[in-house]
């Protein structure tokens, strides 16, 4: 069947490129023996000669060396070369780069609207993919500067068209729900599309919320809109606003089952769950909820995964500076649990429960540290660049509508149906780095992505 001969086509150019792997792993053992005899000669007085050595250097670098362009008898004649090559290198990875063909923007917002639901899968997968594909720096600040310019996502109130992607987002189509997901979700994993989201933050965050309150269990959609939730968690008006539509009650009834939910959720629902608590509201939130949102930490505290014990200490530190949330700790028997623990963790998570044990021991409250930041909701920007790569990719559920090889998808789709007259005018900034709180999760990192 076709998908036998996809899956053989997989393995195939998976077998190449271990032997790619194994090809050069090989060359890079051979380089190594002969850098070492070359050494042992040294050290034993033997001369090295000077086209001993430009070999070296030309099989370390790949490139043929001119006559006379190392010099042995002037010091670090070879390394100099070698670096410069290594630059030449980066510099031309750089120019292999080029700005993508600008695009119609107001054919594709019509589309996104009028096409079937196969025909806007593709279209939505598209467009993420020229972002999430593009190269790291100038172009992929191009490409989200021109979603931005272009109100892709439809964050203006009024245009149409934020009634068009609300659509998609609520779609009967469990195929345009996840896709249209996964577009926000690229969006929102970058800092100039975290601002451009937060336009419209209340009625977006409703939306969000609504998506993960009625999708049905755990799927790719409801993935994708938590880590899109998470990532806007970054901004401290966000997490006012999520804290007061109820997020940290949906993730508490999301975490009572741990064994339903994928890695993916459990590392950003416990992310996302950190950040909100180290705010004081978050907090005051939880007083109420003491009871079980201790039973669900104690329950994750033990994870195999590390991240996630990390979040979940830093939630515990953060709510144990509630005075009645300490004494609900208490009754429960935590410290001599957490004790216990500490002996069989990592040195660096043994350090952190340490200092829960010491915050669960403390008569402090916590009222100065809340003030403060209470007053820092103006302090709304980011200490972190860009990730390189965007985890929104794999796991795409698109191969159930049995696509054949001659369908234009990704670029291709892009530059057939969708290429623009003219190259839009925006300008390409790196965004402003400014300090903010230390513990707040960027971004749940994976190997998995999503």
């Amino acid at each position: 069947s076709k998908r036998i001969f996809e899956a053989d086509e997989r393995d195939l150019k998976s077998f190449d490129r271990l032997a790619k792997l194994q090809g050069e792993y090989q060359n890079l053992l051979a380089i190594s023996v002969e850098l070492l005899s070359a050494l042992e000669d040294a050290l034993s007085g033997k001369m090295m000669t000077p086209d001993r050595l430009e070999s070296l250097v030309a099989r370390v670098t790949g490139h043929s060396i001119e006559p006379k362009q190392i010099d042995v008898s002037r010091p670090k004649t070879a390394t100099g070369f070698m670096m410069a090559s290594i630059q030449a290198a980066g510099m031309q990875a750089l120019k292999d780069a080029p700005l993508l063909p600008s695009i119609n923007y107001d054919k594709i917002k019509s589309d996104l609207k009028r096409l079937s639901e196969r025909e806007r899968v593709t279209l939505l997968q598209a467009l993420r993919w020229r972002l999430t594909k593009s190269v790291a720096g100038e172009q992929r600040d191009a490409v989200i500067s021109s979603y931005i310019e272009h109100d892709l996502l439809g964050c203006d109130k009024n245009s149409s068209h934020n009634d068009t992607m609300s659509s998609n987002l609520r779609s009967k189509a469990e195929l345009v729900r996840e896709y249209t997901a996964r577009l926000y979700n690229a969006v929102a994993s970058l800092s100039k599309g975290r601002t451009y989201l937060c336009s419209q933050h209340v009625d977006l965050l409703a939306l969000l919320n609504e998506v993960l309150v009625t999708e049905k269990g755990d799927s790719p959609a409801r993935q994708n809109v938590l880590g899109c939730v998470q990532k806007l968690s970054l901004s401290r008006k966000l997490q006012t606003v999520m804290i007061e539509q109820g997020m940290i009650e949906w993730l508490l009834s999301a975490l009572r089952d741990q064994d339903s939910l994928s890695e993916y959720s459990l590392h950003y629902a416990a992310a996302l769950l950190m950040n909100l608590c180290l705010r004081s509201s978050g907090k005051r939130r939880c007083v109420a909820l003491a009871g079980e949102i201790l039973k669900i930490l104690l329950e994750l505290i033990e994870h195999d995964d590390l991240e996630i014990r990390s979040y979940v200490n830093g939630t515990l530190y953060s709510l144990l500076g509630e005075a009645s949330i300490r004494e609900e700790a208490s009754a429960m028997g935590m410290a001599a649990y957490l004790e216990g623990l500490m002996t069989s963790s990592e040195p660096g998570l043994a350090s952190q429960l340490e200092y829960i044990v010491q915050q669960l021991a403390s008569d402090k409250s916590n009222d100065e540290d809340d003030a403060l930041s209470e007053d820092e909701d103006e302090e709304d920007e980011e200490i972190e660049e860009d990730p390189e790569e965007l985890d929104v990719d794999v796991d795409e559920s698109i191969d159930s509508l049995g696509f054949d090889g001659d369908e234009l998808t990704g670029e291709r789709l892009l530059c057939e149906n969708y290429l623009g007259i003219m190259t839009s005018s925006f300008s390409v900034t790196k965004p402003k780095k400014k300090m903010m709180e230390q513990l707040v999760v960027r971004d749940a990192p994976r190997s998995e992505e999503r």
